[in-house]
């Protein structure tokens, strides 16, 4: 019970973090265009990837350490160690700066060099401090921090737009805005703990002890700590330096966006899965069903969204985000491939099944080719070919083969016939697209705002008609229509007075 109240806390900060993103991005957007959110975008995306080196993944020993004191020693070491690998990241790209220009231009270059040692330090500080509150049990402080950081970081970002520059400036403090309210909350919600093992005395030989005792941390997971980052991150870096910034930030953008239905599906149905998935393995029960009806849940729940946004984004996001972004529907469309695929992977990936399992090495296999699928067609495109829409494709085919063979490797571990859940898949993916059809009526008039919005609503209404007689059981539409009469009790006197009639 504690893990699922828990788990819910945290799961509550981010479904709100995601939707006030939602209603934040067209606000932003609409200030800031393509080019200087791509310039933000590069640089983050190099302090990223940087941050992993910075920390050596030694952040992941704090929520095992032996002792609350020693939780504390090896935050304190882990920061102290972000803070001098940020300052040698600094000295090493100013040194090099006539290189770096020859590949980035000059404003992104700029800012990793001036800004790698505030931004590498506060993003090895916030995952060091936040585990350390996980440490201490404190979960209800992650999503006071997640809303908090969000907010603080619009506000400063508006009031920086309108009172100090309007440009990638005002974004660069509103990220730094976020982390550092982040942090502030996580150091104060360690308080007193840091009180009291401070006054009892701790030296600087206790927290490198700490820290040397931690070593394996750096050994097995940095590998794929910075894999992971690199395949999230190495695209964007890769784009930059072979096209300008407004591409940088279409692709960014695009992508922030058509992973929105992916990423709140795999929140929803993955931090389920992985527990009770545990949970049946202990029991011998296996993880052929469980794994199964998630792969099922993923398919109506991921798959309709995420076409949706791919089809339609070519004349909503203008609308919604202002006219200077309007290319950003053919690069939704472009990485639609990869997010079919990884819609429907998320939920059950290689990390629960085979830490489940207590095969872990074969996560770091899956990461490396996860890796290799996503960033080496687009690194042979961007050389081959002067078109970032190449380019960009070529990154999603490559990520979408590679999602296909994560999930035959899953489906096979649990034994699960892999044909038969490709047809699931084609079944729901062929139901979505009929759904997303009405679409088609904005060809006639794409300037005709009544006629969009018509086309999206008899496509929502479509798929929602579909869902509730095909998805659901009728327990199940029962047991919804049961709860919307407790929300909105006018209901059951709609539904009497229709009966009566």
């Amino acid at each position: 019970m504690g893990l699922l109240r828990d788990s819910s806390k945290i799961f509550t900060g981010q479904v709100i973090q995601r939707l006030i993103s939602v209603l934040l991005i067209p606000i932003t957007a609409r200030l800031i265009g393509p080019d200087d959110y791509g310039i933000v975008q590069a640089a983050t995306s190099v302090f990223a990837i940087a941050a992993v080196f910075g920390s050596f993944a030694l952040e992941a020993s704090i929520p095992v350490a032996e002792s609350e004191i020693n939780a504390l020693q090896r935050a304190v070491g882990t920061i102290f160690i972000g803070m001098i690998f940020s300052l040698i990241f600094g000295f090493i790209s100013y040194i090099l700066k006539p290189f770096i220009l020859n590949y980035l231009s000059v404003k992104i270059t700029l800012v990793i060099i001036f800004l790698s040692p505030v931004y590498i330090t506060l993003m090895v500080a916030t995952i060091s401090l936040q585990n350390y509150v996980g440490y201490l049990g404190k979960f209800t402080y992650f999503p006071i921090a997640d809303v908090s950081s969000l907010i603080a970081g619009f506000l400063a970002l508006l009031s920086s737009y309108f009172f100090l520059w309007q440009d990638y400036r005002c974004l660069i403090l509103g990220g730094i805005t976020t982390f550092v309210t982040k942090l502030c909350i996580y150091f104060y919600a360690t308080r007193g703990h840091r009180k009291f093992h401070f006054e009892k005395g701790t030296t600087v030989k206790e927290i490198r002890d700490s820290i040397w005792s931690a070593r394996n941390f750096a050994k097995y997971n940095f590998p794929a700590n910075l894999l992971n980052s690199s395949s999230a991150n190495l695209p964007i870096t890769l784009i930059s330096m072979f096209f300008a910034e407004s591409v940088v930030g279409l692709f960014a953008m695009a992508r922030s966006i058509i992973y929105i239905p992916t990423q709140l599906s795999g929140q929803a149905l993955g931090q389920v899965f992985y527990p009770k998935a545990s949970k049946a393995y202990r029991e011998g029960k296996g993880l052929k069903d469980i794994t199964w009806r998630t792969f099922i849940y993923s398919c109506q729940m991921a798959l309709y969204p995420s076409l949706l946004i791919g089809t339609s984004a070519w004349f909503v996001l203008p609308l919604i985000l202002g006219p200077k972004w309007s290319g950003i529907g053919l690069y939704c469309l472009l990485i639609l491939p990869m997010v079919l695929f990884n819609a429907v992977q998320t939920q059950i990936g290689i990390g629960f099944i085979f830490s489940i399992i207590n095969q872990q090495h074969k996560i770091l296999i899956g990461n490396i080719g996860l890796f290799i699928g996503r960033f080496l067609p687009l690194l042979i495109c961007v050389i081959l070919f002067a078109s970032p829409y190449i380019a960009v494709f070529a990154h999603s085919m490559g990520g979408a083969v590679i999602y296909i063979l994560l999930l035959v490797w899953i489906f096979i571990t649990v034994s699960i016939n892999p044909v038969e859940a490709f047809y699931v898949w084609l079944k729901y993916t062929l139901i979505s697209l009929m759904c997303v059809a009405p679409i088609g009526l904005s060809i006639i008039l794409p300037h005709n705002v009544i006629l969009l919005s018509f086309s999206l609503t008899l496509s929502i209404i479509l798929y929602a008609s579909i869902g509730w007689f095909q998805f659901l059981s009728a327990k199940q539409r029962s047991i919804i229509l049961n709860e919307m009469h407790k929300l909105f009790p006018f209901l059951k006197k709609v539904k009497s007075m229709v009966s009566l009639a």
